[in-house]
């Protein structure tokens, strides 16, 4: 496995605990389950963005089920399945905004913002 850190100089505080469950998710839900563990990339990136700071996780794993994206969205969470609802909830509070979740062709990209 490798990680790619793509990160800029910024001043912003992330509330604590957001980076790691996405990291760790990316991990044990996108790399782990691979037929080829040598080729797994997660790429945690941190891009000043004006007013706002762009962060965002991705991973060339086997990507996110979008029943779970839809859970999370709509609130539906099974309680075993918190991790990234738990995440979308805390910045939702924080920022007015959660987490965008998208799948992609090989893998899953989650971003956020913060602003400062």
């Amino acid at each position: 496995m490798k990680v790619i850190y793509d990160i800029d100089e910024t001043n912003i505080k992330s509330p604590s605990l957001i980076i790691q469950p996405l990291v760790e998710n990316a991990i044990l839900h996108g790399i782990l389950p691979m037929d080829n563990k040598n080729y797994g990339i997660v790429k945690v990136s941190v891009k000043n963005l004006d007013s706002k700071v762009k962060i965002s996780v991705e991973d060339n794993g086997i990507g996110i089920n979008q029943n779970v994206i839809d859970n999370i969205y709509s609130g539906n969470m099974p309680e075993n399945k918190i991790g990234l609802y738990n995440v979308h909830l805390r910045l939702k509070l924080y920022y007015g905004k959660g987490l965008e979740i998208t799948k992609l062709n090989k893998g899953t990209l989650i971003e956020f913002y913060i602003w400062g």
